[in-house]
């Protein structure tokens, strides 16, 4: 089941009873679905399961291999331009040890050797320096800025008090395969 292997990770893809990793990555911290069903730990199993199990998205989990223990998951999306987009999650405890780094360059380079991708959109948000930094490392170019939500849905978000960035989100086009790079980048 596993797809790829890094110095320090392994990665596999998603199945149907994998929506634990789903809670676990989304039901903890400041996360709205975490904010949103606090006080109903059923409720909120129920709508992860539901969530995860209705994505049309590709999911793939990544564990380390020396305790086997969850970190994060990496997600392949459609683009809007017919290419495909790469998401990252990491549980907070897994921050800032590199793994993020590790498994963009084995995920994206396993992509391109099995699937012959030559390049991944990725959205960051202007806020997010931490992955502008890993992205620009990498080799990611800048493409545009723009809003991932709708006119519509950026509106009502507005008119309900929800927090929203209205500068939009960075674009970046992200080439591969990724070359190796030394640890001190």
């Amino acid at each position: 089941m596993c797809i790829t292997k890094t110095e320090r990770l392994y990665i596999r893809k998603c199945t149907e009873n994998d929506y634990k990793y789903y809670a676990m990555l989304y039901g903890s911290g400041n996360s709205p679905l975490a904010k949103w069903f606090n006080d109903s730990p059923e409720l909120f199993e129920k709508a992860c399961y539901n969530v995860f199990k209705n994505r049309s998205d590709e999911l793939f989990l990544i564990f380390r291999k020396d305790t086997n223990e969850f970190c994060g998951q990496l997600e392949l999306r459609n683009d809007d331009n017919g290419g495909k987009e790469l998401g990252i999650d990491f549980l907070p405890e897994q921050q800032n040890k590199g793994f993020g780094t590790e498994s963009i360059i084995g995920f994206s380079n396993w992509l391109y050797k099995e699937r012959a991708y030559s390049n991944l959109t990725i959205r960051i948000d202007p806020e997010n320096n931490r992955s502008q930094h890993v992205f620009k490392k990498l080799g990611a170019i800048f493409v545009e800025q723009k809003s991932a939500i709708s006119s519509d849905l950026a509106e009502l978000m507005k008119n309900s008090g929800i927090n929203y960035n209205e500068l939009g989100l960075y674009y970046y086009t992200l080439p591969l395969p990724i070359k190796n790079l030394n640890k001190e980048s």
